[in-house]
């Protein structure tokens, strides 16, 4: 939800990245959060094997109304927001994890901040080696797990 991640999805959508806007929203719930991760896996495979590079994302940046829809759908839910960033967390890993299986991708990235971490985690990913910079707060990393 940051300013920084608002730019990195603005500059991948503007250099042809089909962007896949994940509903966090239905991350409340466990079976609805299970039908957005199916969709949203299927969009970026469908993008993919059109020979496109694919985005998922929980949020645009902080102006993203899908914030406020998601601060919204857990207040209504009860649960508890650390819980819900998890299964969001989680649910992103999960997402790459399929990608990963069905594909032959040399390299992928994984932006954000703390839901980024639990993504690669799920992934076994437990250190990073820096090879280069790309960008401020970006560099490219070999994952090691």
């Amino acid at each position: 939800m940051s300013p920084v991640t608002a730019s990195q999805i603005s500059c991948a959508r503007e250099n042809g990245f089909a962007v896949i806007p994940l509903d966090a929203a239905r991350a409340v719930d466990a079976r609805a959060w299970a039908a957005e991760l199916d969709r949203a896996t299927k969009a970026a495979l469908s993008e993919l094997s059109a020979g496109r590079d694919a985005l998922v994302h929980s949020a645009a940046g902080p102006d993203d109304p899908a914030v406020a829809a998601f601060k919204s759908a857990v207040k209504r839910s009860g649960v508890a927001v650390e819980n819900v960033n998890d299964r969001i967390g989680e649910g992103l890993g999960f997402i790459l994890d399929r990608i990963l299986d069905a594909t032959r991708l040399p390299r992928v990235v994984i932006s954000g901040g703390d839901t980024s971490g639990r993504a690669a985690s799920l992934l076994g990913i437990d250190a990073l080696t820096a090879i280069a910079p790309l960008a401020p707060g970006a560099p490219l990393c070999r994952a090691h797990a």
